[in-house]
């Protein structure tokens, strides 16, 4: 629960401080909200702000892709990461992400993500983007038999807007 604040926490702090620059040396930013897909951060809802127009922050939460899938028992899936992106008028990007994951069973204690993805988005004049990344996924996993580590790739699908 406390992980929860600090990442809402920090994202109010991000934006606040975005609406208190001055209006005339900031030029783009923008508060962007996505849902999503992907290995490392699930089945997830999640809100991204730029910094400027090569860096944004992101938060997101979400459930575990195959149990959103087959309806079990969700883990929720919380995740913060920072993404470069090449500039306003290229669509390429790159990002690294941390993922926690909270079970509802008592057989897997902690597992944690670190995922580093790049790719692209096709967006269209009503601020509506398509994204699409790829990468790789370390998974770091502790439960009754031991310490797991488990690398793989991902690929991250999704669609977002941006609010403004």
């Amino acid at each position: 629960m406390k992980l929860n604040f600090k990442i809402l926490g920090l994202f109010l702090f991000i934006t606040l401080n975005l609406y208190a620059q001055d209006s005339t040396t900031s030029k783009s930013y923008f508060l962007n909200a996505h849902i999503g897909a992907d290995l490392a951060k699930g089945v997830r809802f999640g809100l991204l702000v730029y910094l400027n127009e090569n860096l944004s922050v992101e938060a997101s939460y979400g459930i575990d892709v195959i149990n959103f899938l087959v309806a079990s028992d969700p883990n929720k899936r919380y995740s913060i990461g920072i993404n470069w992106h090449k500039g306003i008028e290229s669509n390429l990007m790159a990002g690294i992400s941390f993922s926690h994951s909270v079970f509802p069973s008592p057989y897997i204690t902690r597992q944690n993500f670190i995922s580093a993805n790049i790719g692209s988005f096709i967006s269209n004049t009503s601020g509506i983007k398509f994204f699409y990344k790829g990468g790789v996924l370390f998974g770091f996993k502790h439960n009754n038999s031991g310490n797991h580590t488990l690398i793989f790739p991902n690929i991250d699908l999704g669609i977002s807007y941006n609010i403004f």
